[in-house]
């Protein structure tokens, strides 16, 4: 696959060709696989996609001399924004909801802004306008700096956004509605981080008080705690900050619990080896996955800092997950049964070349089973990949 060789620098909403012969491999009788993005181009590397219910997938990329955020539909990328012009840059959060609504965060280029100095902001993208979202900003009174950081983001179908800023003082969850969901100087917390909202506002959040790590449920001024019995609860948040607890509109959350175990009054150890993937619908808790079958683990290897991978999930409830393998290798799955559930595995032949590696973001399942992921190549090539599930052979709704 080849893109047009030189992207226009400024553009936005520009569309190019991308099908070719070889975007299109059927591996089995579950999946067919469509190519969205490759490095075969222009495009260098890709944060985590994701993707909405039409199947349109959004990523951002850093491309020859430039880093942007896109959208593919298997036929056609669209640029939304790149770092030259009216942006400094653009950062690796991006979100799509199912409208087709690009929200994106970008440093505005000094001059591009009344603002004093750049700070990152988000920008949202409803066919070609770009609009900039108003940031969130404490009373005077308060005291309080400016958030100036985006770490994480999330976009639901009614245009709200749930985001996760840092500023000098700490971290909070923060709605593009204007209003500030949590901090970490709250009582309650030492730290938050990796924030998700659903189309009835509600928003999970990923909490830290000393050893006691939880997931936050908020709407309004509701507040409810989401925590395993089974296992004590632990979610990594990798330096991307591009992970969050995964939300779907009947308002399960999904996510990875760790064993862990406190070795003195200030450390503590984590066992990735002793986890499960669960479901948490407010009163009961299932579980999808665990390690005392075929899985070994669900973090993920040296590309990715041994980082704990939190799942996706939709609104029929399917989980995709990241897993590594007792017998060896890693995968994206959607069930306990690793040959039954598989999406895509290492091993495996994608468009020609044996896979290495695969990464999935947490919204990167659609409510069609539809599964986006970055998988590495033998001839060293990153690929976007559209898991499209076939009417046959598979239960791609598991409950």
């Amino acid at each position: 696959m080849k893109l047009k060789s030189c992207i226009a620098a400024a553009a936005i909403g520009l569309s190019l060709s991308l099908i070719d012969n070889g975007a299109i491999a059927v591996k089995s009788s579950k999946y067919a696989y469509q190519k969205m993005a490759d490095t075969s181009g222009s495009f260098n590397s890709f944060g985590l996609p994701v993707i909405n219910n039409a199947g349109t997938v959004a990523f951002s990329a850093t491309t020859n001399g430039a880093l942007g955020a896109y959208t593919s539909t298997g036929k056609t990328i669209t640029t939304i924004a790149e770092n030259v012009g009216l942006y400094e840059s653009i950062g690796s959060p991006i979100a799509i909801n199912d409208t087709g609504t690009v929200a994106f965060v970008a440093t505005p280029a000094r001059g591009a802004t009344t603002t004093e100095y750049s700070t990152e902001t988000i920008f949202t993208s409803t066919n070609g306008k770009v609009t900039q979202v108003p940031a969130y900003k404490p009373s005077p009174e308060s005291g309080y700096p400016s958030y100036d950081r985006i770490v994480s983001l999330a976009l639901n179908n009614r245009g709200i956004i749930a985001y996760v800023a840092q500023n000098m003082r700490g971290v909070g969850v923060l709605s593009s509605d204007g209003s500030l969901i949590a901090e970490a100087n709250d009582a309650r917390l030492s730290t938050v981080d990796s924030a998700n909202i659903n189309d009835r506002g509600t928003v999970v959040y990923r909490s830290q008080n000393g050893f006691e790590f939880n997931i936050l449920a908020n709407k309004g001024t509701i507040i409810k705690t989401l925590t395993s019995t089974t296992y004590p609860l632990y979610v990594m948040a990798p330096k991307s900050g591009a992970f969050s607890p995964s939300l779907n509109n009947r308002g399960t959350v999904a996510y990875v619990a760790l064993e862990i175990k406190p070795t003195s009054e200030y450390t503590a150890e984590f066992n990735p080896a002793k986890a499960a993937i669960l479901k948490n619908n407010g009163t009961k808790i299932t579980t999808v996955a665990d390690t005392n079958g075929a899985y070994s683990s669900f973090s993920s290897g040296s590309n990715f800092n041994f980082a704990a991978v939190p799942p996706a999930i939709n609104d029929r409830g399917t989980v995709a997950f990241f897993a590594q393998l007792d017998t060896g290798g890693e995968g994206i799955f959607i069930g306990a049964d690793p040959v039954k559930h598989k999406v895509i595995a290492t091993g495996d032949s994608l468009f020609g070349y044996m896979v290495q590696s695969v990464a999935l973001s947490t919204d990167g399942i659609n409510d069609f089973g539809q599964v986006t992921f970055i998988a590495r190549l033998a001839n060293g090539t990153e690929v976007i990949v559209r898991a499209d599930p076939l009417g046959t052979g598979c239960n791609c709704f598991i409950k």
